[in-house]
């Protein structure tokens, strides 16, 4: 099941990557085309929340010229990823990942991506990020914090996830804080 799991994620990774692209050029349609195939991986709670939303209007032009000098190449990267047997929705996976877009050799934690399945078919369910919640220096200790505070879903989260069942990890954090790396190697 992990590999269809990498699939789920590597597809999803690629359609983020697609999505921010096209917004550097000015047609709406194709942006907006790819965000919603993009927000097709994901419970609606979490469309529009991967820091990309609904264009409506063009920008300036001069806008597009210099953000086509930027496009991002890489998908994010997969370290972990946790299977658990939740309660509710059963096989449940917890995907720890990096930010998006990363530089080929930067290899931050960042992002834990809880995946389940809806009506048949995997989405993403949760998103945390980890940070302390003020994102303010000096940094204090880092958590996985739940940006979007999406409480009504208190069934999935850290604490009540469920029953650990198996851990694989492919990429330890590299040039990373102390902390990061202390998540990657818990078994959690």
């Amino acid at each position: 099941m992990f590999s269809e799991i990498r699939g789920f994620l590597n597809q999803f990774f690629q359609a983020e990557l697609d999505a921010h692209n096209a917004r550097r050029y000015p047609d709406l349609e194709a942006y907006n085309k790819k965000l919603d195939f993009m927000n097709s991986f994901c419970v609606e709670e979490l469309h529009n929340t991967f820091g990309m939303i609904k264009a409506t209007r063009l920008r300036k032009p001069e806008e597009y010229v210099e953000a086509q000098k930027y496009t991002s190449t890489n998908p994010r990267h997969i370290f972990k990823i946790s299977h658990y047997q939740n309660e509710r929705y059963g096989d449940v996976f917890v995907a720890y990942v990096s930010p998006p877009y990363p530089s080929s050799n930067r290899f931050k934690l960042f992002t834990a991506l809880f995946i389940g399945k809806i009506d048949g078919d995997w989405k993403i369910m949760k998103k945390y990020i980890f940070a302390p919640d003020d994102y303010i220096p000096p940094i204090d200790i880092p958590h996985w914090n739940d940006e979007l505070n999406l409480k009504e879903d208190e069934n999935l989260n850290f604490k009540n996830v469920g029953r650990l069942i198996f851990i694989e990890r492919y990429l330890e954090p590299v040039d990373s804080d102390e902390w990061e790396l202390k998540e990657y190697y818990k078994d959690i």
